[in-house]
């Protein structure tokens, strides 16, 4: 049996992933701005490489080491991977049908974009542009006022509250610090370019200090991208080898150091210093192969979870989508607002809590796959309706970041979650996204169009402050008359 499943977790992983490259190739075919679909079709690829491929050869390897240590049994981990599966062909066949219906991705202009053509949408123009480069400098600039603040411990410092817009800004600040610095300072122009470098060094030390391995893999997979379907700049590539290096010599330690309090309660730079010196000096010893199980499986052996309470009669139901309806008010105004996605209200009634509870008995947090986090909420009737929700608002941000010129890119990044690269959202996420993350920048990104537009427009007024052309040449046909 055992067997059995193994085989079928393989191929059916295979199949997926044949499935999306034959979905990316033959709908961008049907699009003027691949480049955003080009986005989320890698990256969806990526995660089945990862979370699906990877972990199912390396549970051959192990013989279900790791499952078999919390209980979870080869004919559950099917199980998982086959709603999985249901799930993400309901999603591609959503966001194709979606595509297709209203008709996203005609052109109307076009711009150079990293050597390609970039779609700029119906109300193309240079504002357009101007707006884009100008929006993503203010989000770096941003990034980097609001960085002392959230980790202002690390460096030591003591500067009070910082601003209700700080998460999203910590969140877009080192997705548009690299692209930026992806794109170089043709076409993005010498500023930009150098906002994105400090943007960048910035982040990746944070990430470091703090070990986050995941943060510096996204930042690879984000360059990867940018290299393959954006713009060839052999640096790019170069910083992609660099950040996979890191993570693959420095996994341990970094893994290690969120477990000492000794380090951790240190200043940034004691604690940076700290982990660089035991990175040059000790041996890492652990198993890579059984970390990549470990990391990689953990989301669909964790989600097993889910169909044992669905079996025990423990569905959510609508519980985390109506907790993800109050995203919109602040806490600030109210302070016993419901934690988005949970079924009591509280963080520990989040699935990617209570999972952990039912497989380990802890109360930590772990990944998870969203179509069997639907199963648990209403079933297999849940993982049509909410993959068919999240396939239609991934296909709308396709065709609307469509129109934000060369802001588009790192707009759609963004909304796909980094540094965990979710591209298949699930709704309670969803809902909390649109008014945490996309509704603030979509404000600020209209707010500079409002400007760089009255500027624009000011700008012309006062070019036709003087005589008109037609007057001009008039004047000049009576002078040479009088000349004769």
């Amino acid at each position: 049996m055992d067997t059995h499943c193994l085989i079928f977790i393989n191929c059916i992983s295979l199949l997926l992933l044949f499935i999306v490259l034959a979905f990316w190739r033959n709908t961008r075919r049907q699009l003027y701005a691949p480049e955003i679909f080009d986005l989320v079709a890698f990256f969806t690829s990526s995660k089945i490489i990862l979370y699906f491929l990877l972990p199912a050869i390396l549970r051959g390897y192990s013989d279900w080491a790791k499952d078999k240590v919390i209980g979870a049994t080869p004919v559950e981990i099917a199980n998982v991977y086959t709603i999985e599966f249901i799930s993400l062909i309901v999603w591609m066949v959503c966001i194709l049908l979606t595509l297709r219906i209203t008709r996203v991705g005609r052109p109307i202009a076009n711009i150079n974009h990293g050597g390609k053509s970039m779609w700029l949408g119906n109300n193309a123009s240079i504002i357009t542009e101007r707006t884009a480069k100008l929006f993503m400098m203010v989000v770096c600039l941003l990034y980097l006022i609001f960085f002392p603040y959230t980790y202002e411990e690390s460096l030591n410092l003591s500067l009070g509250k910082g601003s209700l817009i700080q998460p999203v800004m910590m969140l877009a600040g080192p997705v548009v610090g690299l692209y930026l610095f992806a794109r170089g300072r043709k076409p993005a122009g010498n500023i930009l370019f150098g906002l994105g470098m400090v943007v960048v060094v910035l982040s990746m030390m944070a990430a470091f200090g703090g070990g986050s391995r995941g943060q510096i893999m996204f930042a690879a997979l984000w360059l990867l991208f940018l290299y393959f379907f954006v713009t060839r700049k052999k640096y790019i590539l170069y910083s992609c080898v660099a950040g996979v290096a890191l993570v693959l010599l420095a996994h341990d330690i970094m893994l290690q150091i969120r477990a000492q309090p000794d380090l951790l309660d240190q200043p940034y730079k004691e604690r940076a210093i700290g982990m660089a010196r035991a990175l040059s000096t000790e041996k890492n010893e652990s198993d890579l192969i059984g970390s990549l199980e470990f990391r990689f499986g953990v989301a669909s052996r964790m989600s097993v979870a889910f169909l044992r309470l669905v079996n025990d009669g423990q569905s959510a139901g609508f519980k985390p989508i109506m907790s993800s309806l109050y995203a919109m008010i602040p806490r600030k105004y109210f302070p016993d607002k419901p934690i988005q996605g949970s079924v009591d209200g509280t963080m520990q009634g989040m699935g990617m809590y209570i999972i952990n509870i039912v497989m380990e008995g802890s109360g930590m947090m772990s990944e998870f796959f969203t179509g069997v986090h639907a199963y648990w909420e209403l079933g297999l009737p849940g993982v049509f309706l909410f993959s068919s929700l999240s396939g239609i608002f991934i296909a709308l941000c396709i065709g609307y970041f469509g129109r934000f010129a060369s802001a588009g890119l790192p707009l759609m990044m963004i909304m796909l979650k980094p540094p965990w690269l979710e591209t298949k959202l699930w709704i309670a996420e969803t809902i909390a996204d649109v008014f945490h993350t996309l509704v603030p920048l979509i404000v600020l990104w209209y707010l500079i169009r409002f400007v760089v537009a009255r500027v624009s427009r000011e700008q012309k007024e006062n070019i036709g402050i003087g005589a008109s052309p037609g007057a001009n040449a008039s004047a000049g046909t009576l002078g040479r008359q009088n000349g004769r």
